[in-house]
């Protein structure tokens, strides 16, 4: 049986709940994560991974109305990275390590359609008045973080930025995915947004544990809780691009 062609639908839904967080790795360590069609985005002599954590309503292909979408959580591991067409700017964006759902039908259709390597996992979310738990429940990859509502976002000790606006500035969520489906292309999976609706806040790190960073040598950088917002992934576009030389 043929394998069914990756990215190729045009998907809409809504992020309810989502927030990211950024952690900061040594650049050379990160190279090992990347193919050579895609190199790290760095600041300050480091690379940057992120995590984020999201409730999605009404995902379905655009074609579908919002009646028949699904709702899911989904925890997703990803570098910012960017690459380079053999002409014109490089296309900064994120490429997808790993993904968690709370939802089987969700693991079969993204791994059928898409290259975000999705698992099944329990995520759970307790979102109050003073403070946020998330946990994700997974035998290879269990994670805990809690947020404070209340205590002010601080730059983290030994950041390469000059202020935590700075930070948020700078690790601000690219609007496309970037996949490699074979050698010496990249498949952009560019996202549609209201730019102007889309806010965040910068959010107090109580504590965090993830146990897919075991062994990367990351650093907490800053954590940032999104604003609800609809958003579309559009189908991807596959361009030649030039690899690294490391």
């Amino acid at each position: 049986m043929s394998r069914l062609p990756k990215n190729r639908l045009t998907i809409r839904g809504r992020i309810e709940r989502c927030w990211l967080f950024a952690f900061r790795a040594p650049v050379e360590r990160v190279l090992t994560e990347l193919p050579p069609e895609l190199e790290p985005i760095t600041h300050g002599g480091f690379a940057f991974w992120s995590a984020v954590v999201s409730e999605l309503r009404e995902m379905r292909p655009a074609f579908l109305p919002r009646v028949m979408g699904i709702s899911y959580r989904h925890v997703a591991y990803r570098v910012y990275v960017r690459c380079h067409p053999p002409a014109g700017p490089p296309q900064p964006g994120l490429y997808f390590l790993r993904s968690d759902c709370d939802s089987h039908f969700v693991r079969l259709a993204g791994n059928a359609l898409t290259d975000f390597r999705f698992r099944t996992a329990g995520i759970g979310i307790e979102d109050l008045a003073d403070r946020c738990t998330l946990r994700v429940v997974s035998s290879d990859a269990p994670a805990e973080a809690i947020l404070d509502r209340h205590a002010p976002a601080t730059l983290a000790a030994g950041s390469p930025f000059n202020s935590i606006e700075d930070a948020g500035s700078f690790l601000k969520y690219h609007p496309c995915g970037l996949a490699v489906p074979s050698s010496g292309q990249v498949a952009l999976l560019r996202i549609t947004r209201d730019e102007a609706a889309w806010r965040y806040r910068l959010m107090h790190v109580r504590h965090q544990e993830w146990g897919f960073f075991a062994g990367r040598d990351v650093q907490a950088e800053i954590c940032y809780e999104v604003k609800p917002i609809d958003y579309q992934w559009n189908r991807a576009v596959t361009i030649p691009v030039r690899p690294r030389t490391d």
